[in-house]
């Protein structure tokens, strides 16, 4: 199983964004990798922005670097969260402006346990382990769903899981992957369309070198 030490909740991330965190680990894929993370908080849009910021806003948990002493090509990516303001008939969260790295599938919505509640938790598993999120009390692995245009209530809100997977020259570590921006994007019932972005500004790095 690999998960970084920021796959957490509640004080662990506050801790983190305030020094950062080096998780270390034997280098088999059973065992969390060394990782260096520097996690900032990026605010929600404003609601007086635009009809867009009117029916859902996301967040991005985490920012800076990633880095891993060994390459995992696919890994669950979990640092976005979104609330939905008003009902919105089609939904979708694509990842753009990367380079590197790629989203593979839609994005898939991991609710918290109770309808509404705040999410504060966030980090990466190997897509292969990403079930041993079922452990994880903030969210409900059982209530996951594929996120392709579908509806959403008011008042919803989720963790979205991307599965990533990583160009060739960035696992052999001759450069960094940058994880750039989410897009939201919406519809209503009466025909309004709208779409909301939020900057990751994150990087992944497969360098042994970089893990210091």
């Amino acid at each position: 199983m690999l998960y970084l030490s920021r796959v957490t909740a509640g004080a662990a991330l506050t801790a983190l964004a305030l020094s950062g965190c080096t998780a270390q680990g034997d280098g088999s894929p059973a065992a969390a990798p060394t990782a260096t993370v520097t996690v900032t908080t990026t605010p929600a849009p404003s609601p007086d922005d635009g009809d867009v910021q009117d029916a859902i806003t996301i967040e991005s948990m985490s920012s800076g670097t990633t880095c891993y002493d060994r390459p995992y090509p696919d890994l669950a990516w979990l640092d976005v969260t979104y609330e939905v303001l008003r009902d919105v008939e089609h939904l979708d969260f694509s990842l753009v402006d990367s380079d590197g790295v790629r989203s593979i599938g839609p994005a898939i919505d991991l609710p918290p346990t109770n309808f509404g509640g705040t999410i504060a938790f966030g980090g990466e598993y190997a897509w292969s382990d990403r079930a041993e999120l079922r452990e994880q009390s903030q969210v409900s692995w059982a209530g996951r769903n594929r996120v392709d245009f579908y509806s959403a209530t008011e008042g919803r809100t989720g963790l979205l899981m991307f599965h990533l997977r990583f160009d060739d020259d960035v696992l052999a570590g001759e450069r960094t992957a940058e994880i750039g921006t989410v897009r939201a994007t919406w519809s209503g019932e009466d025909g309004p369309e709208g779409q909301v972005e939020v900057p990751v500004e994150q990087a992944v790095s497969f360098r042994p070198a970089d893990c210091r």
